[in-house]
């Protein structure tokens, strides 16, 4: 039992550091987008409501 809810929150672990990951890679994405110019036409933050530009 006791190796199974270590392989739980492994894997938990894992998972929260694919999510921190993919976070900053759109939050790097929308810094880029805004510096650029085109948030308005290709931000994906933006074209789902979330970039307050």
């Amino acid at each position: 039992m006791k190796d199974n809810a270590r392989l739980v929150l492994e894997e938990n672990q894992n998972l929260l550091e694919q999510i921190s990951v993919k976070d900053q890679k759109t939050h790097d994405l929308h810094q880029a987008h805004l510096r650029e110019g085109t948030v308005y036409h290709t931000c994906p933050m933006y074209l789902i409501g979330l970039c307050q530009m």
